[in-house]
């Protein structure tokens, strides 16, 4: 069986997720841990140096990592129409990098307003920690915050600068997508890419990426949310249609 390792909250899980799942590709799901989850990663990734991330998809035969290329893998494993048609390899390919700046960009943000919030560093703790014990692992939580804070930090990350990043590329994809159902013909990983990047101004509903309210407060951006009403509202369509 095939294992996907990723994180739940995170856009590149989500789209690796989708991926899979449009072409029902079998997995099993394995949430990664900040900090604790990295020997077991390095182990599963058959990688004791260099950099490792996730999402991770370890199949009988070969190690998957990036988003693109596990959807590149699960177009191969299907005979539906692929979501990286060989006509928009590298067009899709540029619209899943020149997404990577914006989600830096919202992941720093939204990581410091998180570590700013006891309420939110104990909503993200892992799934099976106790209700009881919550609030004492919040020293965890703000210690696993920190290392995301270092470890992914940009050469500019003042606050102003990270919000006009995230403004750059959601105003590129509200123009292509401006009286459109689809970047391309039909629906692709471009679509996929643009709709998981909104949870950088506010999250998708529950029903498909569960979040605290602590955490989803922490996500939201009022000003990018009004002025991208038009992309979020295409997202949810999206969403409701082929997720």
């Amino acid at each position: 069986m095939n294992e996907l390792v990723g994180m739940y909250f995170s856009p590149w899980t989500e789209r690796a997720r989708w991926a899979l799942d449009y072409h029902k590709v079998p997995y099993k799901y394995v949430e990664y841990t900040t900090l604790l989850g990295q020997p077991l990663l390095r182990l599963r990734a058959g990688k004791p140096f260099g950099k490792v991330s996730v999402p991770l998809l370890i199949t009988p035969n070969e190690r998957v990592n990036d988003s693109f290329e596990i959807a590149v893998y699960s177009d191969q494993m299907s005979e539906q129409e692929p979501l990286v048609p060989p006509a928009h390899f590298a067009e899709i390919k540029n619209w899943t990098e020149s997404a990577e700046l914006a989600l830096y960009s919202a992941r720093l943000r939204a990581t410091r307003r998180i570590q700013a919030s006891s309420e939110a560093l104990a909503d993200r703790l892992p799934g099976y920690t106790p209700n009881l014990l919550r609030k004492a692992f919040v020293p965890m939580a703000y210690i696993a915050t920190g290392y995301i804070l270092r470890k992914y930090q940009l050469e500019d990350d003042d606050d102003e600068k990270l919000l006009k990043n995230m403004d750059e590329f959601f105003d590129k994809a509200n123009n292509a997508l401006s009286g459109r159902r689809f970047v391309f013909e039909n629906l692709s990983f471009a679509d996929i890419v643009i709709a998981t990047a909104m949870q950088a101004i506010t999250p998708v509903e529950d029903k498909y990426i569960y979040l605290g309210l602590p955490s989803r407060k922490c996500m939201c951006e009022p000003a990018l949310e009004m002025k991208y009403s038009s992309l979020i509202k295409w997202r949810d369509s999206v969403y409701e249609q082929y997720r």
